[in-house]
């Protein structure tokens, strides 16, 4: 069924009054000064997961002002929120972020990204505002979610540990780009690890063999694992750093000594078989250098699960803004990467899309996307954003079938496999950071 090209819609014998498409666009375009202020304030806060204390405030404020009801703390995460305007289903996620990149800032562009599902949620209001003045019984719900730590810590995957999208009919979602298209594929399943090494500090010179170097190990490890490349799936990814080099001083035998490792497959089940072989290559480093070995699990992100349904839906507004949306050819990078939103798909059918913010050929998490986070491309593309997650979202509501044959495909895309985060019951959000 095609819903696109509709510009008034039929539900129930009741005929919309209003150009959904027009009056979206228009409050969006009058209102655009609110949110490139929005998204420059968080571009200059730069806070990075967990601690994005002022990036919170100034969404939940804002979206407080607009009438929407917050919730606050989820999932054990101050900064994560949700603010819901509507009345009875469907409901209609939006996935919001705001962290910066250690050391970098918003390389990745989710001060444009959290911003843009701002807008789009308050459009969202205010259409439905102005189909009950109109005196049509739209009915639906729309729920910002304020998601901390994307880029290394996984808020989306606490929340949905916790239950907070269990009574969400679908998600929307975007993400900043050199780009446009829907995500078609996969993104690649994440085990993010610190692997910590305990040995003996010594005089390296005048009694090295009364020492146990830590970082020996550390380096033990990282050898042993570029071996082990050579013998995982082509497509899994395995990279690292060092946090913890136990000290600055040579002449030191260094005791402790930490590494942070992400470790990428295209399924979450093959993700963690690889999490288990590096446990063992460092329990090797350790056996090696007579330290002892421990890790903990910061975070672990799902595999994206996409679904056509929702997807032609988004492709289709999209291609009013983007034609070249269309194409469907995969951009450089694309499902090599890993996203929490993974983690939402499991639970609930999600469309997720890219749109371009930066000039084309600029690489993923580098200063120049720092630099073109505040230019007309990058206002453009969080307002079309905005708008793209708006009208399909009233699409959506105007057509509830819709959430009827997502869910359906959603069911057979899973086969029966059973969302199951991969993390410790006890893990707590953001206790372990570099």
């Amino acid at each position: 069924m095609d819903f696109a090209n509709s510009q008034c819609h039929f539900r129930l014998g009741v005929t919309m009054s209003i150009n959904v498409k027009n009056f979206i666009s228009e409050y969006l375009e009058n209102n655009r000064n609110d949110y490139t202020q929005i998204s420059d304030a968080i571009h200059d806060f730069n806070e990075i997961g967990f601690k994005e204390f002022k990036s919170a405030k100034i969404q939940k404020d804002y979206l407080e002002s607009k009438g929407f009801k917050i919730y606050s703390g989820l999932a054990k995460m101050e900064t994560a929120f949700s603010a819901e305007y509507g009345n009875g289903g469907p409901v209609i996620a939006l996935l919001g972020e705001f962290d910066a990149l250690e050391g970098l800032g918003h390389g990745c562009g989710h001060h444009l990204l959290g911003t843009g599902c701002v807008a789009a949620a308050v459009a969202i209001k205010e259409y439905l505002e102005a189909e009950k003045a109109a005196g049509n019984d739209v009915k639906g719900t729309v729920r910002f979610y304020a998601c901390p730590a994307e880029e290394s810590g996984s808020g989306k995957m606490f929340l949905a540990k916790d239950g907070y999208f269990d009574d969400v009919d679908v998600a929307l979602a975007w993400h900043p780009g050199n780009g446009n298209g829907v995500a078609r594929t996969g993104c690649l399943a994440n085990y993010q690890v610190f692997y910590n090494f305990h040995g003996k500090s010594s005089h390296a010179a005048a009694v090295p063999e009364l020492g146990r170097s830590a970082l020996d190990a550390v380096e033990l490890l990282d050898i042993g694992v570029n071996y082990l490349r050579e013998h995982i799936p082509e497509t899994a990814r395995i990279h690292y750093a060092i946090t913890n080099t136990g000290g600055h001083a040579p002449n030191v035998v260094q005791s402790e000594a930490q590494v942070y490792y992400m470790i990428r497959a295209e399924e979450q089940e093959t993700a963690k078989e690889l999490y288990e072989r590096v446990n063992k290559v460092a329990q090797g480093a350790a056996l090696m250098t007579e330290t002892t070995e421990d890790h903990v699990i910061l975070a672990t992100y799902a595999n994206y699960i996409p679904n056509t349904i929702l997807g032609d839906l988004v492709e289709d507004k999209a291609a009013e803004y983007y034609p070249d949306v269309r194409n469907h050819v995969d951009r450089p990078g694309a499902g090599k990467g890993s996203t929490d939103v993974g983690d939402v798909s499991w639970v609930i059918p999600t469309a997720y899309f890219h749109l371009a913010t930066w000039t084309p050929g600029t690489p993923g998490h580098s200063q120049s996307i720092v630099d073109q986070g505040k230019t007309q491309k990058a206002y453009d593309g969080m307002i079309n954003s905005a708008k793209i997650m708006a009208e399909t979202a009233a699409e959506i509501f105007a057509n509830p079938e819709i959430v009827e044959k997502a869910k359906e495909e959603h069911k057979n895309r899973l086969g029966g496999k059973v969302y199951n985060p991969g993390v410790p019951a006890d893990i707590i959000p953001g206790a372990v950071s570099i």
